[in-house]
């Protein structure tokens, strides 16, 4: 089914990080907080707003805690 290529998880915005031509947000789960990488002119909530992020699950990188 073309859902299951897709994923989405929702949280609060934690911060935003204006880096040039990207914007980095972290956002709050509950259980972890997610980093993403905003496509240029993406809009960018407030932080402490609650937010929704979508993606195709190809797009998707985990990474292990840095020590």
């Amino acid at each position: 089914a073309a859902g299951a290529e897709h994923g989405a998880v929702s949280g609060r915005l934690a911060n935003r990080a204006f880096l040039g031509s990207v914007t980095r947000i972290a956002v709050d789960t509950g259980d972890v907080r997610l980093h993403a990488n905003l496509a240029p002119g993406a809009v960018v909530p407030g932080e402490g707003e609650a937010v929704t992020l979508s993606f195709p699950k190809s797009a998707l990188h985990l990474l292990d805690d840095a020590a």
